[in-house]
């Protein structure tokens, strides 16, 4: 979910003509795709506080396993686009 919604709103991004908004929403982007990135690491990684077990059963890792490319070029470029606005 939070990946759509970091896609939506880099796409609403190209819109923004006022500079000083525009800047305000690339930190608004910055900091959806700092939740995105925490969140996934949580999921895959677990977290203690939180309640996510850090022993996947083997299912779980093998998915992880496969999106990690696509979750990581979600990120790539996400900071390369962000850095050209």
């Amino acid at each position: 979910m939070l990946n759509q919604k970091l896609t939506k709103e880099l796409l609403i991004l190209n819109f923004v003509l006022n500079t000083a908004k525009k800047k305000e929403e690339i930190n608004s982007r910055s900091e959806t795709l700092s939740l995105c990135k925490t969140t996934h690491y949580i999921l895959e990684k677990g977290n203690d506080s939180l309640g996510f077990p850090k022993e996947k059963i083997a299912i779980l890792f093998e998915l992880f396993k496969a999106i990690k490319p696509n979750f990581d070029s979600i990120v790539n470029a996400t900071i390369v686009f962000l850095k050209k606005k």
